[in-house]
């Protein structure tokens, strides 16, 4: 059954320039799948807050428990590594959405003098993220850099499938912008699609990605999670060097049937 949606009906619908029924009808679904567990978080869990109904499937999905539990989880600490030393660092989500991944982060970091900002290009999420939100600096970006800091300010930069909606000539322009914010030997860590997603892409689109050339599958609004780019790793790695990144780390993105992991790179900016 995925296999037909992939390989012929979701081809109509991007030809057809009717993807914003997909995101409807993914929408509606996610609300019916996950009604009663959320009821249930709510009632076991009154006081937790959360972010709008279409905010949170948008960033990730529509899911109450596993928002609640990421947001218990310093993502970025799992991925650096180890003897990685947090003290007086400064550090950027980029792309955070309903801060999902970063909520946590000042009370993990506790007495490590850290100073935390995230970013993303929703002015609605931004504002609910700085309501509700304490311990992070949210600024709002827009689809294209720069963010509001200062040049050579930043110690580590990461984002999760913020790359996977946007188009090539803006991987090149974010790449130069985190170059523009990291310190020399800062980090870069982030997440996209790889290899372990070639299923997804449209049939008629799967040459073009063999052939190591990025793939995109287009929707109005840049940056919604209905649009998808697809990046080869040597694709990638080429945009890396000509930016000013040498990759330290590369984890392969997995296909485990139900769903499907992401590449990683952890990269550091060079030296000039």
């Amino acid at each position: 059954m995925k296999a037909f949606y992939y390989g012929f009906i979701k081809p109509l619908f991007v030809k057809a320039g009717l993807l914003g029924l997909i995101d409807a009808f993914a929408y509606a679904g996610q609300h019916i799948r996950f009604y009663k567990q959320n009821r249930m978080f709510k009632k076991e869990h009154p006081d937790f807050v959360l972010p709008p109904n279409y905010m949170l499937y948008e960033a990730y999905q529509l899911n109450y428990k596993q928002y609640f539990e990421d947001s218990r989880e310093a993502w970025i600490c799992q991925q650096v590594p180890k003897d990685y030393d947090w003290e007086n660092k400064r550090v950027l989500e980029w792309g955070c959405g309903p801060a999902r991944l970063i909520r946590e982060l000042p009370h993990v970091l506790n007495g490590k003098k850290t100073k935390i900002f995230a970013s993303d290009y929703n002015p609605n999420t931004i504002h609910w993220c700085q309501t509700n939100i304490k311990g992070i600096t949210f600024l709002e970006n827009n689809t294209h850099p720069p963010i509001k800091l200062e040049d050579n300010s930043i110690d580590l930069i990461y984002s999760v499938s913020v790359f996977t909606h946007l188009n090539e000539a803006l991987h090149e322009e974010w790449l130069n912008e985190h170059n523009r914010l990291l310190k020399e030997k800062g980090l870069l860590v982030f997440t996209f699609h790889g290899d372990a997603f070639l299923r997804k892409i449209p049939q008629n689109m799967q040459e073009v990605y063999k052939n190591g050339s990025f793939v995109e599958v287009k929707f109005p609004k840049m940056g919604h999670r209905i649009y998808a780019a697809f990046m080869p790793l040597t694709r990638m790695l080429f945009w890396l060097e000509k930016c000013g990144f040498e990759v330290i780390e590369h984890k392969q993105g997995k296909d485990y049937g139900t769903w499907i992991s992401q590449d990683l790179l952890i990269c550091k900016k060079k030296i000039k």
